[in-house]
């Protein structure tokens, strides 16, 4: 497999093709945003550091970045357990290396749990683990 991430993308919406049946739209990620009212751009839960509404906007606004990361995770598997190794932000990064450069860690999150992953979040921090194999990011990097 040598394409990348973009590549992939761009294949995915030219030929309106839908990984699994599963479609990513704007009211799939208003839908995660309901579910998670804590969930921003930045990730998951309110920081002193942090401007929430505009975060929060931020996300709501990042239709591009969730399908990429919908896309993405349609070539991850599902593990039975977390992998507390990864994190949604080393899966942020992982997507930037492969060729979408602002991703956000929230859409990332976002796009986890509304293709189906299991999250487990993590202390103390904006970030979450999922069961979710990390085999892709693998395969294209060895190009």
């Amino acid at each position: 497999m040598n394409k990348n991430i973009l590549e992939i993308a761009k294949f995915s919406f030219n030929n309106n093709y839908q990984t699994n049946s599963i479609k990513y739209t704007q009211p799939h990620l208003d839908k995660v945003m309901q579910d998670y009212p804590d969930l921003t751009s930045y990730g998951l839960g309110r920081f002193e550091y942090r401007d929430f509404d505009r975060d929060r906007e931020e996300l709501k606004n990042d239709l591009g970045g969730f399908k990429v990361a919908c896309i993405y995770t349609t070539y991850s598997n599902k593990l039975s357990r977390i992998d507390k190794t990864i994190s949604s932000n080393d899966y942020t990064f992982r997507v930037q290396d492969l060729g979408y450069p602002d991703l956000f860690n929230g859409t990332f999150i976002a796009a986890a749990i509304h293709m189906g992953f299991k999250l487990r979040r993590y202390p103390e921090s904006p970030n979450a683990y999922f069961n979710m194999s990390d085999h892709l990011y693998r395969e294209l990097m060895k190009k």
